[in-house]
Protein backbone atom coordinates (compact mmCIF):
# COMPACT_ATOMS: atom_id res chain seq x y z
CA UNK A 1 0.00 0.00 0.00
CA UNK A 2 1.50 3.35 -1.06
CA UNK A 3 0.12 6.63 0.26
CA UNK A 4 1.20 10.02 -1.09
CA UNK A 5 0.71 13.47 0.41
CA UNK A 6 1.12 17.04 -0.72
CA UNK A 7 4.34 18.85 0.13
CA UNK A 8 4.53 20.24 3.65
CA UNK A 9 5.11 23.93 2.90
CA UNK A 10 5.46 24.73 6.61
CA UNK A 11 8.76 24.60 8.42
CA UNK A 12 7.00 22.71 11.25
CA UNK A 13 6.26 18.98 11.09
CA UNK A 14 2.64 17.89 10.75
CA UNK A 15 0.98 14.68 11.92
CA UNK A 16 -2.22 12.81 11.19
CA UNK A 17 -3.87 9.47 11.90
CA UNK A 18 -4.48 7.01 9.06
CA UNK A 19 -7.03 4.24 9.58
CA UNK A 20 -6.57 1.13 7.45
CA UNK A 21 -9.61 -1.09 7.01
CA UNK A 22 -10.16 -4.36 5.19
CA UNK A 23 -13.21 -6.56 4.99
CA UNK A 24 -13.07 -9.30 7.59
CA UNK A 25 -10.09 -7.76 9.42
CA UNK A 26 -9.71 -5.44 12.37
CA UNK A 27 -8.98 -1.81 11.47
CA UNK A 28 -5.55 -0.44 12.26
CA UNK A 29 -4.81 3.19 13.18
CA UNK A 30 -1.40 4.55 12.22
CA UNK A 31 0.18 7.81 13.38
CA UNK A 32 2.04 9.45 10.50
CA UNK A 33 4.36 12.41 10.84
CA UNK A 34 5.64 14.49 7.93
CA UNK A 35 8.77 16.57 8.34
CA UNK A 36 8.64 20.30 7.78
CA UNK A 37 10.53 21.81 4.92
CA UNK A 38 13.39 24.22 5.36
CA UNK A 39 11.48 26.93 3.49
CA UNK A 40 12.37 30.57 3.13
CA UNK A 41 12.69 32.87 6.09
CA UNK A 42 12.62 36.66 5.87
CA UNK A 43 13.82 39.73 7.69
CA UNK A 44 11.27 42.53 7.34
CA UNK A 45 12.26 46.14 8.02
CA UNK A 46 9.65 48.91 7.99
CA UNK A 47 10.59 52.56 7.62
CA UNK A 48 9.25 55.98 6.58
CA UNK A 49 5.85 55.36 8.16
CA UNK A 50 3.43 58.17 7.20
CA UNK A 51 -0.32 58.58 7.60
CA UNK A 52 -0.98 56.98 4.18
CA UNK A 53 2.18 55.00 3.37
CA UNK A 54 5.24 53.10 4.57
CA UNK A 55 8.29 51.43 3.03
CA UNK A 56 9.06 47.73 3.46
CA UNK A 57 12.50 46.16 3.04
CA UNK A 58 12.49 42.37 2.53
CA UNK A 59 15.66 40.32 3.04
CA UNK A 60 15.10 36.63 2.12
CA UNK A 61 17.30 33.86 3.50
CA UNK A 62 17.85 32.53 -0.04
CA UNK A 63 18.21 35.07 -2.86
CA UNK A 64 17.52 32.44 -5.52
CA UNK A 65 14.01 31.70 -4.26
CA UNK A 66 10.89 33.53 -5.41
CA UNK A 67 8.62 35.30 -2.93
CA UNK A 68 5.47 37.40 -2.76
CA UNK A 69 4.84 40.46 -0.58
CA UNK A 70 1.68 42.32 0.40
CA UNK A 71 0.00 44.35 3.09
CA UNK A 72 -3.48 44.15 4.58
CA UNK A 73 -5.33 45.61 7.54
CA UNK A 74 -4.52 43.75 10.74
CA UNK A 75 -8.21 43.12 11.47
CA UNK A 76 -8.57 41.11 8.23
CA UNK A 77 -5.25 39.35 8.78
CA UNK A 78 -6.38 38.09 12.20
CA UNK A 79 -9.79 37.01 10.88
CA UNK A 80 -8.12 34.73 8.33
CA UNK A 81 -6.34 32.95 11.22
CA UNK A 82 -4.10 30.48 9.32
CA UNK A 83 -1.26 30.72 6.79
CA UNK A 84 -3.32 28.73 4.28
CA UNK A 85 -6.30 31.10 4.58
CA UNK A 86 -4.11 34.21 4.32
CA UNK A 87 -2.28 32.84 1.29
CA UNK A 88 -5.48 31.82 -0.50
CA UNK A 89 -6.97 35.26 0.17
CA UNK A 90 -3.95 36.88 -1.47
CA UNK A 91 -4.01 34.51 -4.44
CA UNK A 92 -7.69 35.30 -4.98
CA UNK A 93 -6.77 38.98 -5.03
CA UNK A 94 -4.10 38.25 -7.65
CA UNK A 95 -6.67 36.38 -9.75
CA UNK A 96 -9.06 39.34 -9.58
CA UNK A 97 -6.27 41.74 -10.55
CA UNK A 98 -5.38 39.50 -13.50
CA UNK A 99 -8.98 39.49 -14.73
CA UNK A 100 -9.19 43.26 -14.44
CA UNK A 101 -5.96 43.70 -16.43
CA UNK A 102 -6.83 41.05 -19.05
CA UNK A 103 -3.82 38.96 -18.02
CA UNK A 104 -3.43 35.32 -17.06
CA UNK A 105 -2.92 34.42 -13.41
CA UNK A 106 0.71 33.43 -14.07
CA UNK A 107 1.42 36.69 -15.89
CA UNK A 108 0.04 38.78 -13.05
CA UNK A 109 1.82 36.68 -10.43
CA UNK A 110 5.10 37.08 -12.31
CA UNK A 111 4.82 40.87 -11.93
CA UNK A 112 4.15 40.57 -8.19
CA UNK A 113 6.92 38.16 -7.14
CA UNK A 114 10.60 38.84 -6.53
CA UNK A 115 14.01 37.36 -5.78
CA UNK A 116 16.72 38.84 -3.59
CA UNK A 117 16.49 42.01 -1.52
CA UNK A 118 13.34 44.01 -2.23
CA UNK A 119 12.23 47.51 -1.25
CA UNK A 120 8.52 48.21 -1.64
CA UNK A 121 6.46 51.33 -0.91
CA UNK A 122 2.83 50.78 0.10
CA UNK A 123 0.64 53.83 -0.56
CA UNK A 124 -3.00 54.95 -0.31
CA UNK A 125 -3.37 53.58 3.22
CA UNK A 126 -5.78 54.78 5.90
CA UNK A 127 -4.48 56.99 8.72
CA UNK A 128 -4.50 55.67 12.30
CA UNK A 129 -4.90 52.08 11.09
CA UNK A 130 -3.02 48.89 11.99
CA UNK A 131 -1.55 47.03 9.01
CA UNK A 132 0.39 43.82 8.47
CA UNK A 133 3.27 43.65 5.99
CA UNK A 134 3.91 40.05 4.90
CA UNK A 135 6.25 37.96 2.77
CA UNK A 136 5.88 34.33 1.70
CA UNK A 137 7.81 31.95 -0.55
CA UNK A 138 5.96 31.02 -3.74
CA UNK A 139 6.51 29.13 -6.99
CA UNK A 140 5.83 30.61 -10.41
CA UNK A 141 2.59 28.60 -10.53
CA UNK A 142 1.32 29.96 -7.21
CA UNK A 143 2.23 27.23 -4.70
CA UNK A 144 3.27 28.36 -1.23
CA UNK A 145 6.79 27.25 -0.28
CA UNK A 146 7.26 28.78 3.18
CA UNK A 147 5.53 30.00 6.27
CA UNK A 148 4.14 33.52 6.09
CA UNK A 149 6.49 36.03 7.73
CA UNK A 150 4.85 39.25 8.87
CA UNK A 151 5.35 42.46 10.80
CA UNK A 152 2.86 44.98 12.22
CA UNK A 153 2.81 48.70 11.48
CA UNK A 154 0.38 51.46 12.51
CA UNK A 155 -0.08 54.58 10.41
CA UNK A 156 -0.23 57.86 12.36
CA UNK A 157 -2.99 60.45 12.23
CA UNK A 158 -3.15 62.70 9.20
CA UNK A 159 -1.34 65.95 10.02
CA UNK A 160 -3.32 69.14 10.19
CA UNK A 161 -2.25 72.20 8.23
CA UNK A 162 -2.24 75.73 9.64
CA UNK A 163 -3.69 77.52 6.63
CA UNK A 164 -5.39 80.90 6.19
CA UNK A 165 -7.67 82.05 3.39
CA UNK A 166 -8.71 85.40 1.98
CA UNK A 167 -12.32 85.31 0.77
CA UNK A 168 -13.80 88.08 -1.37
CA UNK A 169 -17.51 88.09 -2.19
CA UNK A 170 -19.25 90.42 -4.65
CA UNK A 171 -23.02 90.30 -5.15
CA UNK A 172 -25.01 91.14 -8.25
CA UNK A 173 -28.78 90.72 -8.11
CA UNK A 174 -29.40 87.01 -7.50
CA UNK A 175 -25.81 85.86 -8.05
CA UNK A 176 -22.49 86.22 -6.28
CA UNK A 177 -18.85 85.95 -7.22
CA UNK A 178 -16.59 84.23 -4.68
CA UNK A 179 -12.80 84.53 -4.88
CA UNK A 180 -10.78 82.33 -2.50
CA UNK A 181 -7.05 82.91 -2.08
CA UNK A 182 -5.21 80.33 0.09
CA UNK A 183 -2.10 81.37 1.98
CA UNK A 184 -0.41 78.14 0.88
CA UNK A 185 -1.20 77.80 -2.80
CA UNK A 186 0.19 74.26 -3.22
CA UNK A 187 -2.05 72.73 -0.53
CA UNK A 188 -5.37 71.13 -1.49
CA UNK A 189 -8.59 72.43 0.05
CA UNK A 190 -12.37 72.20 -0.32
CA UNK A 191 -15.00 74.91 -0.14
CA UNK A 192 -18.78 75.22 -0.04
CA UNK A 193 -21.58 77.75 0.44
CA UNK A 194 -24.03 77.26 3.31
CA UNK A 195 -26.97 79.24 4.58
CA UNK A 196 -26.80 80.82 8.02
CA UNK A 197 -29.28 78.22 9.30
CA UNK A 198 -27.11 75.37 7.99
CA UNK A 199 -24.02 76.83 9.66
CA UNK A 200 -25.86 77.18 12.97
CA UNK A 201 -27.02 73.56 12.71
CA UNK A 202 -23.50 72.29 12.06
CA UNK A 203 -22.13 74.31 14.98
CA UNK A 204 -24.90 73.00 17.26
CA UNK A 205 -24.12 69.38 16.29
CA UNK A 206 -20.44 69.95 17.12
CA UNK A 207 -21.43 71.40 20.50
Amino acid sequence: LTISATNNTSTEPRTTTLTLSYQGAESIALQVSQKGGEGLTFTLNISDVAYSSFILQVLPSDNSKRFYIATMERSLFEQLASDDAIFESEMERVRQMAEGAWLSFSEMLESLTYKGEKWQAFNNLLPETEYVALAVGITSSGTRTSNICYSYVTTPAEPTIDMDFTIDVSEYRHTMRVTITPARKKEAYVWDILTKAEVEQVMAEKG
